[in-house]
């Protein structure tokens, strides 16, 4: 790993997990995928029993990621389980106004949540590894968080990412993003967080 991208990863955790804690990575990724994404019905009741939930869902989906390399299929697969049992869980917590004809917790929620918080736990594992608190660095996630802002940067030509639930609509737009990162010969983690 260069220099340059170690430090980027000290400057995103001193920025975004000051702390470096498991419990600012799981907010975290949950905050970035429904802060600009309507998520929840309208008056909900049991947020805070939805947001546990959620939290011990990406914790559980997440471990084996530090364990060993995840392919891209196996993360899509992840994301995909994060979905189903979060509408199996709430079927009647996420409709949201904005999404009358697309209700529900959508690929594009949980694609943001489960690859914002890998990202935020690998850098806290690189971070210990380089200044020699663990002695295994922990493997790469394999997709990188994904929204417009990501997108504009890789020229998409239709950025918008809260709508997205089907695959199609996913693999076409992250297609964009491998382009972006082989161009500069990175992963598309890697290439992510030096862009971001």
């Amino acid at each position: 790993m260069k220099q340059e991208e170690i430090e980027k990863i000290k400057c995103f955790l001193d920025l975004y997990n000051p702390q470096r804690t498991v419990e600012m990575a799981l907010t975290s990724g949950i905050k970035a995928a429904a802060q600009h994404n309507s998520l929840y019905t309208p008056n909900i009741d049991n947020k805070s029993e939805i947001l546990d939930y959620w939290k011990s869902q990406l914790q559980c989906i997440g471990v084996k990621y530090f364990e060993s390399q995840q392919t891209e299929e196996q993360f899509k697969s992840d994301f995909l389980l994060l979905q189903s049992n979060m509408n199996t869980m709430f079927p009647k917590a996420f409709k949201s106004k904005q999404y009358v004809n697309n209700p529900g917790f959508r690929i594009s929620h949980a694609q943001k949540s489960l690859s914002v918080y890998l990202k935020h736990m690998w850098c806290i594992k690189v971070e210990q590894y380089f200044d020699n608190k663990s002695k295994n660095i922990v493997p790469e996630y394999p997709i990188c968080p994904m929204d417009r802002t990501i997108l504009r940067l890789v020229n998409c030509p239709n950025p918008k990412w809260v709508h997205i639930n089907t695959m199609d609509e996913y693999n076409e737009k992250l297609e964009f993003i491998k382009t972006a990162a082989k161009k500069e010969n990175k992963s598309l983690a890697m290439w992510e967080l030096m862009a971001f």
